[in-house]
């Protein structure tokens, strides 16, 4: 996921501002968590994979989000290194979302999908994508949400 804002500071490196206007996910790698705080009041982050949840980093100065990515269902390594067929890949994308729903009756959960066009957009794959999307759809209390949305939400409910 790309950070919250555009890095307009000059204190961000300018890789950050090509990051989040251009790509659909950025590496921590690359840009380190105190020099992307400087750039905006609210940035988030996509790279851990480490939680269902939204949770506050520990930054030395502005605020610094975690929102969870989920490799589990990355497109990238479920079609192009493990060899999924479509079915497999739905198969996965709704395990994974029946197993958060269920869960999510006790507490919020945050499914990130991680989606590349040239993967899971082309024509013989997109149908698996919008069955998923239609499964997810038919549950109630279901948000379809971007980063900063989520973002925004967590922190009015913390």
């Amino acid at each position: 996921m790309p950070i919250t804002r555009p890095c307009t500071s000059t204190t961000a490196p300018p890789s950050a501002a090509v990051l989040s206007a251009k790509s659909r996910r950025m590496r921590l790698s690359m840009v380190p968590p105190r020099r992307l705080c400087q750039a905006g009041p609210a940035i988030y982050c996509g790279d851990w994979n480490n939680d269902d949840q939204p949770y506050p980093m520990k930054v030395k100065s502005g605020k610094m989000f975690a929102i969870p990515y989920c490799n589990e269902i990355n497109d990238i390594p479920l079609y192009i290194r493990k060899g999924y067929t479509g079915e497999q890949y739905l198969r996965s994308v709704v395990d994974q979302f029946d197993a958060l729903y269920a869960d999510s009756r006790k507490q919020p959960r945050v499914m990130g999908v991680p989606l590349h066009p040239m993967i899971s957009g082309q024509p013989l794959q997109i149908k698996y994508l919008q069955r998923a999307v239609a499964h997810m759809k038919e549950h109630q209390g279901v948000w379809f949400a971007t980063g900063s949305e989520i973002i925004d939400a967590y922190q009015s409910a913390v």
